[in-house]
């Protein structure tokens, strides 16, 4: 089975290559930090079979973001999607454009194997935990269904410990938590995976410099 890569060389040699394919990601980080650099790395590296859906803002809106990114990535090797403003509907509008991008892609793909909804924070927060948990079954059986692989993150400063947020928890397959720290003139995320079902839970944190691209952090042990 192939795995498909994050980008980041000790934690996918850590998962044995990768996340499988069907599984659920949820990647957790604080929006006021580069913590994001993490997110545009797993698309990045998935770039020509990825989707990129959100929750926050418009398709153009998501484009311009990445751009700004320091990860070099090909804008058009992605598939951007944008549900609009979330409502008690969005989860219907949400599983068209989920639908559309995967089975239909475009003519330079054969469909997309990673997805990644940016961000489920305003899902958990906004519609009714009925709803959320309709969406997450419906998205746990279309994914596996068809071998896509769903990086959803989750934006920590606003978490509040609600029902929805443990209906991701419990759903999630590997959940990938993340610590911005400033040290001296230097920017580093350390990565924690408590939870993972298909590989050991990472207990030591992983330390990442961030500069123009991701790199792991080699200089002490950690």
């Amino acid at each position: 089975m192939t795995r498909l890569q994050t980008g980041l060389r000790a934690l996918d040699k850590h998962l044995d290559g990768g996340l499988p394919p069907g599984a659920l990601a949820l990647l957790t980080y604080n929006t006021t930090t580069q913590a994001e650099t993490i997110l545009h790395t797993i698309v990045e590296a998935n770039a020509g079979s990825v989707g990129y859906v959100t929750t926050t803002t418009t398709v153009d809106g998501a484009v311009a973001e990445f751009r700004k990114s320091h990860i070099d990535i090909d804008i058009d090797s992605v598939e951007f999607g944008s549900c609009g403003a979330v409502t008690s509907t969005t989860t219907l509008s949400l599983r068209e454009t989920i639908m559309a991008m995967v089975e239909e892609g475009d003519d330079d793909r054969n469909g997309l194997s990673v997805l990644v909804i940016d961000t489920l924070t305003d899902l958990e927060r906004n519609i009714s935990r009925q709803s959320y948990q309709q969406f997450v079954s419906w998205l746990q059986r279309y994914q596996r269904a068809n071998s896509v692989t769903v990086v959803g993150t989750r934006y920590s400063e606003y978490t509040t410990g609600a029902e929805s947020e443990y209906i991701t928890n419990r759903s999630t397959d590997i959940k990938i938590n993340t610590e911005y720290i400033r040290e001296d003139d230097q920017a580093k995320i350390y990565l924690h995976v408590p939870q993972c079902r298909f590989a050991e839970p990472y207990e030591n944190p992983m330390g990442i410099l961030l500069d123009t691209e991701v790199r792991v952090d080699t200089s002490r042990d950690i």
